[in-house]
């Protein structure tokens, strides 16, 4: 049997994996506004231990390599020239760089340029250390920077459904870096 021309297996198995990548996609937007309630009420305490902070985001942004391959978008990591020894949560920095990749991929066309990179301060400021994430994507317009980290804020809000998020990622990744007593 078939379904308007492709097989009825065919159909259902792609029905399927779509009901499950919605259901992974609300699974992680409700962890999010879990994970950004908690944090916002103070009960979400860093669970910090001392590591390379420069060679864990090389690892996260390794991990859209193969992202990067099907959309034929280049991927620069440059890591920072030392290692750089810090006390961080690992989970919650996860959150931070996930988000950010993720909305790089998300904005960056076919073909286009994705820029990691991490740098120590040069003032000799032992606690600072900058990660840049960088794309060619169509950006934000100025006027709506000032609000990107706003919880639900969603900034050029005629971009296509397929493209939007919800609003709740770059303000989780504010609450953690502020967490770590950072800037975002």
């Amino acid at each position: 049997d078939d379904y308007k021309g492709v097989p009825v297996a065919t159909q259902a198995k792609k029905e399927l994996d779509a009901a499950l990548r919605n259901a992974w996609r609300l699974l992680n937007l409700i962890n999010q506004m879990l994970d950004l309630s908690k944090l916002e009420a103070g009960q979400r305490k860093l669970k910090a231990r001392e590591g390379d902070l420069a060679a864990y985001i090389v690892h996260l942004a390794r991990s859209f390599e193969s992202l990067a391959q099907r959309k034929r978008i280049t991927l620069q990591v440059r890591p920072a020239e030392a290692p750089v020894s810090f006390l961080y949560d690992p989970e919650l920095m996860e959150n931070v760089f996930l988000n950010l990749l993720s909305n790089a991929f998300k904005f960056t066309p076919d073909g286009g340029l994705i820029q990691v990179s991490m740098d120590v301060d040069q003032d000799g400021d032992p606690g600072f250390f900058r990660v840049t994430v960088r794309d060619n994507g169509p950006g934000i317009p100025a006027e709506e920077l000032p609000r990107i980290f706003d919880r639900f804020y969603q900034a050029g809000r005629d971009r296509s459904t397929e493209m939007a998020g919800t609003g709740i990622g770059l303000s989780l990744a504010r609450e953690v870096v502020h967490l770590h007593g950072g800037t975002i």
